[in-house]
């Protein structure tokens, strides 16, 4: 993706998503009656699901799904999910009127299983997922930044329209829905990149908001896309979606995965509403380019790190770039 847009030297690094809150005293929160009520009880029906079979599991976990749901609905803690956006070129606004840097952020409103742990198996005491919530996000006025570091995640870099989305977001047509809003980047303005980090994600037809003509490029730290030959760069369709992808694998019984995924827009979308009879979703088609996979170096310092080691370098377009 080095040279997508006009100029090789404009490149853009997503530095995954980083949960963050503020708190006076986080040992008095932590220490809070309610929540270590609600910890012991989450550990026990965690457990009690592990121990259980048949229908009774089925009920612990419904059980779990319950509580957690209330927690949610309940937080003791507003947390936020930012990525951070790096540009060698200037990021922008729309129009290019109110604000220009290099750096920006986006938010994530969609709060995943994935991004919180239940209880922390060495019994540190740790943020739960069932102590907090994000926040609501205003996107009543559509997603175009207008600051660097607020919630929305659409923007200019060198003249295409940029749009980030965080993980599940992508699942619930985050950008996609905000067809609905105003204003909304068509014609020329229309969103040329689509991106998505994530972790448990994968790029959905009816959730791409890119432009015919654009690209959609998702990058995932939780499983892999195909069974096998990973490391191996693949061609086909994977879940409706024309696409190249690259999978990452541990060795092991419990191997950590990830994958990365590319796909050329043929046709853009038309309207917000996917369900709606007027509406139809992109169309797709495998991207012309060649991908250089590179392993990275393990080091016992990533070890303590990144549960996956030091993992793998995907470069799409090295020797055959890509244009929008």
């Amino acid at each position: 993706m080095t040279r997508s847009f006009h100029h090789h030297d404009q490149r853009q690094l997503i530095l995954g998503t980083a949960i963050s809150t503020q708190v006076e005293n986080l040992d008095e929160v932590l220490s809070n009656p309610e929540i270590v009520i609600r910890n012991e009880l989450v550990k026990a029906i965690g457990n009690a699901w592990r121990n259980s079979t048949g229908a009774q599991k089925a009920k612990v976990f419904s059980l779990l799904e319950t509580f957690i749901e209330f927690a949610h609905a309940n937080p003791k803690l507003e947390v936020r999910n930012r990525a951070l956006i790096i540009s060698t070129a200037q990021a922008r606004s729309l129009g290019g009127n109110n604000f220009t840097n290099t750096a920006v952020t986006t938010e994530k409103y969609f709060a995943s299983n994935e991004d919180f742990l239940l209880w922390d198996v060495t019994d540190k005491s740790v943020v739960t997922e069932q102590t907090v919530s994000y926040p609501v996000l205003d996107l009543s006025r559509g997603d175009i930044k207008e600051s660097a570091t607020d919630v929305k995640s659409i923007f200019d870099v060198a003249e295409n329209t940029v749009g980030v989305e965080i993980c599940l977001d992508h699942s619930d047509q985050r950008l996609r829905k905000s067809a609905f809003s105003s204003p909304w980047p068509s014609g020329h303005n229309a969103i040329a990149l689509h991106l998505i980090p994530s972790c448990g994600m994968q790029l959905h037809p009816a959730s791409v908001a890119a432009r015919s003509g654009g690209i959609a490029f998702n990058c995932d730290g939780q499983y892999a896309l195909s069974p096998s030959d990973y490391g191996t760069a693949h061609a086909g369709t994977i879940g409706g979606v024309a696409s190249l992808h690259v999978d990452y694998s541990t060795d092991g019984d419990t191997p950590y995965q990830a994958h990365t995924q590319l796909s050329r827009i043929v046709n853009g979308p038309t309207g917000g509403d996917s369900a709606a009879v007027s509406s139809s979703n992109a169309t797709f088609e495998v991207p012309d380019t060649d991908v250089t996979v590179i392993p990275l170096e393990e080091t016992s310092a990533l070890s303590t790190v990144f549960a996956g080691g030091a993992g793998a370098l995907h470069i799409y377009g090295l020797t055959k770039p890509l244009s929008l």
